[in-house]
């Protein structure tokens, strides 16, 4: 698992967080098939959960963490049913308490809104996305942007 997150961790130079987003995917996925296989393998058997013990800084994997769950929020209407549990995976695995967590998450929320209200287009998108949320979807109408 730490070559994986390792090679994930490259992504974080990249400009655009999606690809981060995809390294993380392609992480939490890995995690689960190995779940999947040690359930039907060795179900009874208890181990100690599964953490990164690699050589990334914390504030690295704090990134990718940000990143990833941020992606979420900006894109609720494309979520998976599993997001939620994929987010926790992530926490987990990372080693991040859960008031660590929440502050990351309002931080990259905080810096997520600050760039689109940089750009009418961006807050624009930005309410599409979460057009699942009732009452958001005509902010964006209110905001100058045709809703």
């Amino acid at each position: 698992m730490i070559d994986i997150v390792d090679l994930a961790s490259t992504s974080l130079k990249e400009k655009e967080a999606k690809v981060t987003v995809d390294a993380i995917n392609i992480v939490v996925e890995f995690m689960n098939h190995a779940a999947s296989l040690y359930d039907s393998v060795a179900g009874d058997a208890t181990i100690k959960p599964v953490v990164y013990e690699g050589t990334l800084s914390k504030s690295k994997l704090e990134q990718m963490y940000s990143a990833y769950a941020a992606s979420g929020m900006m894109d609720m209407e494309n979520l998976s049913d599993d997001f939620d549990s994929r987010v926790n995976l992530l926490q987990d695995v990372f080693q991040i308490n859960e008031k660590k967590a929440e502050g990351l998450m309002m931080k990259a929320m905080q810096k997520q809104m600050m760039e689109m209200m940089k750009d009418p287009k961006g807050m624009e998108e930005m309410m599409k996305g979460m057009g699942g949320m009732e009452g958001l979807g005509d902010m964006a109408g209110l905001m100058g942007g045709n809703g």
